[in-house]
């Protein structure tokens, strides 16, 4: 093990901030990995890859759980809910999305609303003095937080749904 203090306060910070998320949105990740190097982060069947630490922790954290929670919504008949009916109609009656990256596909795009609909739940009124397109994403924003429910609230979800070790 690395005892340089620097490489101790990154790996704190990962486990403090990761350890923020609600319980349900950390339940649908199967294991958690994170490496020295640039800052970046990837999701690959409920496993997160993290390199490098940043600023933007929760935000990065948020977004690669949500790819994981995208397939794990109950009730989707659809592979994930972001290439389901439900979430195609809520887009479908926005006039925007949250930002240049959510434009990638609606998987990236559900995944970035996942990070507003956290946001927004923890700090209820604050989400509209950092999102100019509120009013015109509301549709999907309210899609997210009813098919997440509790995994994206304060004190969300319980830890019953530990996925399987590969």
């Amino acid at each position: 093990m690395n005892t340089n203090s620097s490489c101790i306060r990154s790996e704190a910070q990962i486990i403090d901030v990761f350890g923020r998320l609600p319980v349900g949105s950390r339940s649908v990740i199967r294991h958690f990995v994170a490496v020295p190097g640039p800052i970046s982060a990837y999701n690959w069947d409920d496993d997160i890859l993290l390199s490098g630490t940043g600023p933007n922790l929760m935000t990065l954290f948020t977004h690669e759980a949500a790819h994981s929670l995208d397939s794990h919504v109950p009730n989707t008949r659809d592979p994930r809910f972001s290439t389901g009916p439900t979430w195609e109609a809520a887009y479908n009656l926005d006039s925007a999305v949250s930002d240049d990256y959510a434009k990638t596909n609606q998987i990236e795009n559900f995944a970035q609303m996942t990070v507003l609909a956290l946001y927004d739940n923890f700090l209820p009124g604050k989400l509209q003095t950092i999102q100019p397109n509120l009013p015109k994403i509301k549709h999907q924003l309210a899609a997210v937080k009813t098919a997440l429910g509790g995994r994206v609230a304060p004190g969300g979800g319980r830890c019953g749904t530990r996925l399987a070790n590969r």
